[in-house]
């Protein structure tokens, strides 16, 4: 269960706003999903608030502005799972728009603990070349798999500096590529700005509720923020189908689209943009 706390401010003079603090409470059910959203004017009764959460005070949604107590086991909810997922998802979006012209990318999938090596298939029809850079034995059979399948060569890699070169890093969880020196990449990462001058890197992401449960988001409150914790606390599984509409590479925004088109031009596959002439029929 998560909690999600809204503070509204205290009304009318300093006696009224120093009273203790009115709180209404409504639940909202949907499957699994269940929320107590609690409105607050003036001073936080948290003990009262604190039956009312429940198990939900270890994954309290609020502003980052408002100071939880500890003591009464109060945490503010932080997680990177779903935005990791994106980073898949994300990687799997632009590459998936070169249209056929992939096989002059070289891949690197990154995941050294072997947590989603589950996704790495989903690359394979996407690069001419594949590297996994690991250090978990969850990919020992993925080079006879992906020969197999795909007749795709794939190489496995335990050190960065051994990868070599290439075009693309896919890294849910990031990776410092001290060692590569390849110029031009292109990185899906999270949560850090890529610290090698010569990697692009994508490491954070935009994109929206499903219908069902934006309703259910409160309007002061990202979608982004909202919906990790709908996937990493109660388990909504639908929202790792999304896809990103917005990439970030630091504070800059492109769409998949411009990510793209920049991937083709620093791999030689030379898109062709330019719209399509109309001919008259006579």
């Amino acid at each position: 269960m998560i909690s999600i706390l809204s503070f509204e401010p205290g009304r009318g003079g300093l006696a009224e706003r120093l009273k203790k603090g009115e709180i209404s409470c409504e639940q909202l059910r949907q499957s699994r999903l269940k929320i107590n959203y609690i409105n607050i004017r003036g001073r936080a009764d948290w003990k009262r608030i604190a039956q009312l959460c429940g198990e939900g005070r270890g994954w309290v949604l609020c502003s980052p502005e408002v100071l939880l107590p500890k003591k009464l086991g109060f945490k503010r909810f932080y997680s990177r799972s779903l935005e990791r997922i994106m980073a898949i998802n994300g990687a799997l979006e632009v590459l998936s728009l070169l249209k056929g012209r992939q096989r002059k990318i070289t891949l690197c999938f990154c995941d050294l603990d072997g947590s989603y090596s589950r996704y790495a298939p989903l690359f394979l029809p996407l690069c001419g070349r594949m590297k996994v850079l690991t250090r978990s034995g969850a990919y020992s059979s993925f080079p006879d798999y992906a020969m197999g399948e795909y007749g795709a060569c794939v190489s496995l890699h335990t050190k960065s500096g051994s990868v070599g070169n290439c075009n693309v890093f896919v890294a849910p969880k990031y990776v410092s590529l001290q060692g590569f020196k390849g110029g031009g990449a292109l990185m899906f990462t999270s949560g850090r700005a890529g610290q090698n001058g010569t990697i692009r890197a994508v490491n954070r992401y935009g994109w929206s509720l499903p219908p069902s449960l934006k309703k259910l988001k409160p309007l002061w409150m990202s979608a982004e923020y909202f919906s990790q914790a709908l996937y990493s606390v109660e388990k909504c599984r639908e929202l790792a189908r999304l896809t990103p509409h917005t990439f970030y590479i630091g504070d800059k925004p492109a769409s998949a689209a411009e990510l793209s088109i920049y991937l083709a031009g620093v791999s030689g596959i030379g898109i062709d943009t330019t719209p399509p002439k109309a001919y008259n029929k006579l």
